[in-house]
């Protein structure tokens, strides 16, 4: 009875390990993540402030900044996500529109739909 006791003690332990290690694990790449999308948006800053940019160089540059701040907004939910497992962060809840969110999703598909010859649309009700 020890015996299963322990033996039972020491696989919740092990497990316990395993995912802390698996939460440092992403909480360091999310870290590494934060470097080269800082230096993918810092010269998309710069295209498009740029005054001899023409329209095409100026819509798709904006759409890679509007995914390196996408990315960037994951990241930090994944930190947000390791502060409150830590308890270094409170929850906050707040509510939100699923039609916005839907629609920034949608969006965000547009361009790869047009590229392909896709009719793309979205309709979403009130």
């Amino acid at each position: 009875m020890k015996k299963s006791t322990m033996i039972e003690k020491l696989s919740r332990q092990q497990k316990e390990e395993v995912y802390e290690s698996k939460l440092r694990f992403f909480t360091n790449i999310t870290h590494e993540l934060c470097t080269p999308l800082t230096l993918i948006y810092g010269p998309c800053e710069r295209i498009i402030s740029y005054s001899r940019s023409d329209e095409y160089i100026q819509k798709y540059t904006t759409l890679i900044r509007q995914n390196v701040e996408k990315l960037n907004a994951l990241i930090q939910e994944l930190i947000e996500f390791r502060r409150l497992e830590t308890g270094n962060l409170v929850p906050k809840i707040r509510t939100l529109s699923v039609s916005d969110v839907i629609d920034s999703i949608a969006n965000s598909f547009t361009e790869l739909a047009e590229s392909r010859g896709i009719n793309y649309t979205l309709r979403i009700p009130e």
